[in-house]
């Protein structure tokens, strides 16, 4: 195959995102992290496409602690928390004003019960933009813990 070719049959960057967006909108996350991760392997530069694979790890993530059962193996959740962590990190590294990133990084660490690590990035996040009133709440609660 040729350059030109190659060129016309590779999907936008865009276009990927959006298709990935769609995909975990209609729960089907397994897909859509396939998606994202080739438009993370086609644009390693995007924060954006890090930033959107790492949410849909967290929706994956969100379905399976909401179907999961007491005796079950929790390897695949501690696997999608740490694939999240590590594509918010990286959608940071790219985009240090990404205040989104900042803020599901803060929840993350919150869920696994690192407290002190998800004040850290709430406080990142309202850094950024301090008008987000969810965050202040979130930041107050955890405070009080």
């Amino acid at each position: 195959m040729d350059e030109y070719s190659e060129k016309k049959n590779k999907k936008s960057l865009d276009e990927l995102i959006e298709e990935g967006i769609k995909l975990y909108q209609k729960e089907n996350f397994h897909k859509a992290i396939e998606v994202l991760k080739q438009a993370v392997a086609l644009y390693p530069d995007s924060a954006l496409a890090h930033y959107n694979l790492s949410v849909a790890y967290a929706f994956q993530l969100k379905k399976d602690i909401e179907h999961s059962e007491v005796w079950e193996d929790k390897a695949e959740e501690e696997s999608y928390i740490e694939e999240a962590i590590n594509e918010l990190e990286m959608a940071i590294s790219l985009d240090p004003k990404m205040k989104e990133a900042y803020k599901d990084l803060g929840k993350l660490y919150a869920l696994v019960g690192e407290l002190d690590m998800a004040i850290e990035y709430y406080e990142m996040s309202l850094s950024i933009d301090s008008n987000q009133p969810d965050i202040r709440e979130e930041l107050q609660r955890l405070r009080r813990l």
